[in-house]
């Protein structure tokens, strides 16, 4: 099925770092941690998988050379082999929502709620690409964007995330910033996350980290089509929303991850893939 013979060596390389890991290693390369909790001697310590920003997280006075420096000393602290450490990469992320908002004298363009007014599809991948560039300028190499969330409630506090309550313009704008955050993986590109799977937009009364509370056949139709639309792009993660699903937390709800999310949609995608070769 892998018909490029650098994809079968990158698969026999990956299955050979797993298979002479550590349950250490293993435990630490799915954990995330905040920069400020986690210097790059720690993540090398611990085997730490990936380093975020949150909101307002910023190394030095927040210039594009502090964010370069710390972000090259991560990567060489994971990078460096011993009888203890693989040398594995580091990968950064953070919330370049609406261009790489973190960083002093980055390009700041208008909230989803405002580029989802514009219905402008082809406007949406040229933010996209703009935005790949200044996260990449910053040695980051993950953004936590798209945000797909349907806002159902102009009560919910987050509405502005939102770039439509209809799923159409969502899911168009869905497959076009992946799109252009993520091109053809080229050294222009960015992992993009399409999150958050799923609901938070539909939460009871619009109560954020709330209670969605709808049918299977609802949330498939209101909430799942922009995911599904990422997914077919190429979408590279998806995060999990904070919210529940008729009153089970989405975070432990294996149906939605592993049955509907992982099992179920990867095996579609994956064929729809393969007919298009």
């Amino acid at each position: 099925m892998i018909k490029n013979p650098k994809d079968t060596a990158l698969k026999n390389r990956v299955m050979a770092l797993l298979s002479s890991m550590t349950l250490q290693q293993k435990v630490g390369q799915m954990t995330q941690a905040e920069r400020t909790t986690c210097s790059p001697e720690q993540a090398k310590k611990y085997h730490i998988g990936s380093i975020l920003s949150s909101a307002g997280s910023c190394p030095g006075n927040n210039q594009l050379q502090d964010w370069v420096e710390m972000n090259d000393a991560y990567w060489m602290a994971s990078t460096e082999k011993d009888q203890n450490h693989l040398g594995i990469p580091i990968i950064y992320g953070l919330d370049a929502v609406h261009g790489n908002n973190n960083v002093n004298g980055a390009t700041v363009f208008p909230h989803n709620i405002g580029l989802g007014a514009a219905n402008d599809t082809q406007l949406i991948k040229k933010i996209a690409q703009v935005t790949a560039k200044e996260v990449l300028a910053t040695g980051v190499d993950w953004t936590f964007a798209p945000n797909l969330a349907m806002a159902r409630d102009h009560h919910w506090g987050r509405c502005y995330e939102s770039f439509s309550e209809m799923p159409a313009i969502t899911s168009q704008y869905a497959a076009k910033i992946v799109d252009g955050l993520q091109g053809q993986l080229s050294e222009n590109a960015v992992m993009a996350c399409a999150k958050h799977w799923i609901g938070d937009g539909g939460t009871h009364h619009g109560i954020d980290h709330g209670d969605t509370i709808l049918s299977f056949n609802e949330l498939q139709a209101l909430h799942m089509p922009p995911f599904q639309a990422a997914i077919k792009a190429g979408v590279l993660s998806v995060m999990v929303s904070f919210s529940s699903w008729n009153g089970d937390k989405c975070h432990a709800h294996k149906f939605l991850l592993v049955d509907t999310l992982k099992e179920k949609w990867t095996l579609t995608v994956l064929l729809y893939q393969i007919c298009r070769v």
